[in-house]
């Protein structure tokens, strides 16, 4: 893989790019998919497949084929149950096959991002300091984040000691 894709995969998102759920930050999908794009239009992600249903939890696996390097993702999906209604003492079968079907679906979508992570796409959302999960949690605070990135990023060569470690590899 060139040194050229791999400085593309690891470049830090836009502010815009980015979304909040229940506190915790993520990485749209669709920007993603974007950035994949622009590093390798031929990109492929191989239909998730189930590895195990344990409980309530779902996990599937799907390899992310960029650059013809493949590296592989797991994502999950939490079953939730539907309510017994208090009337009948019965489940709506309807609502239950939607919640497992959007277990499935969460599982599914959830592969591509941690693939992708692999790839160094979004690097700088995985380990996180204190002080910066505090700085996440909004827009502007994630702008600042994002700034002080940059300045790091420039000092890392733009992930050259990563890309080397990588070329040696091929």
């Amino acid at each position: 893989m060139s040194r050229s894709i791999w400085n593309i995969l690891e470049e830090p998102f836009d502010v815009e790019e980015h979304d909040w759920k229940d506190g915790q930050i993520y990485l749209r999908k669709d920007a993603i998919r974007r950035r994949l794009t622009e590093a390798d239009p031929r990109w492929e992600l191989s239909p998730p497949a189930i590895v195990n249903v344990h409980d309530d939890v779902v996990i599937m696996t799907a390899s992310l084929i960029v650059a013809g390097i493949s590296r592989a993702g797991i994502g999950t999906g939490v079953i939730q149950h539907a309510r017994i209604d208090p009337k009948t003492g019965e489940v709506n079968r309807t609502v239950e096959a939607n919640l497992l079907a959007k277990a499935y679906k969460s599982a599914a979508s959830d592969c591509l991002p941690r693939a992708a992570l692999e790839f160094n796409v979004g690097w700088y959302l995985r380990h996180l300091s204190d002080q910066a999960k505090q700085w996440v949690k909004t827009r502007e605070g994630l702008q600042k984040y994002l700034a002080s990135l940059n300045k790091h990023w420039a000092l890392n060569g733009g992930g050259r000691r990563f890309v080397e470690k990588m070329e040696a590899w091929n």
